[in-house]
């Protein structure tokens, strides 16, 4: 059996930085809830990424359309100066990511048990391994089990990331199960590659589609743990 894992607000939390500087700059500007507004940030950093990727808006330009999107459903104009502060303390508290203690039990786990393990990324590889320091991963993950879309030149949810990886790791998906938290991309994807999934639906998303695709569901890191030690 084969475990990959989707990064970004799979293996951490990725709202803890966005949430702090919401906190220093805009949450007396707006009565929105910070998770709302997180995962419409998610949702169009998403969009955002495959624009760059077509080559329609230069990288230097995705923070800023990114934060400028997210607010202005939150009825706030985002200038590019701005954007930029809210990038300095974004970044600053990025570099100061863990790992959750459930997150370390299951990677263990994995090792424990021959597992093999991989991550799969969509971002750009320079701050994708910025996280991947922070948090340390490289414990458990060795450069050739890390899989960054600029490095592949696939953005998830397109088929071809995943079997990108079964080839790179001799792998067959149906022994393969893909842990990720967002539905479009990672769900969406591996299901499409025959990958087994379980969907880390720990935002308590709606599922966009009538019947979701995912064999396993779970909303918090204890049941994912659970889920882990019932597929091992």
């Amino acid at each position: 059996m084969n475990v990959i894992f989707d990064m970004d607000d799979t293996l951490y939390d990725l709202m803890q930085p966005f949430q702090n500087v919401h906190k220093e700059l805009y949450i007396d500007k707006t009565n929105i809830d910070c998770n709302e507004l997180f995962i419409k940030s998610r949702i169009y950093s998403d969009k955002i990424l495959e624009l760059e990727k077509k080559g329609f808006i230069s990288s230097k330009d995705c923070f800023y359309l990114r934060i400028k999107k997210t607010y202005h459903d939150a009825g706030i104009t985002i200038s590019k100066k701005d954007a930029e502060l809210f990038e300095v303390k974004y970044r600053y508290h990025q570099a100061r990511i863990s790992l959750p203690d459930i997150i370390v039990k299951i990677l263990n786990l994995c090792r424990k048990n021959h597992i093999l393990i991989a991550i799969l990324s969509n971002g750009r590889r320079q701050v994708q391994y910025r996280k991947i320091l922070a948090l340390g991963l490289n414990r458990w993950f060795s450069d050739d089990k890390i899989f960054i879309s600029e490095d592949t030149g696939y953005l998830k949810p397109d088929i071809n990331a995943f079997k990108y990886i079964e080839k790179q790791l001799n792998i067959i998906s149906a022994e393969t199960w893909y842990i990720g938290d967002t539905y479009e991309t990672d769900i969406i994807g591996a299901y499409n590659a025959g990958w087994k999934t379980v969907w880390f639906n720990h935002r308590q998303r709606l599922c966009p589609e009538p019947t979701s695709l995912a064999d396993k569901e779970v909303k918090s890191s204890a049941d994912l743990l659970s889920a882990v030690e019932k597929l091992i």
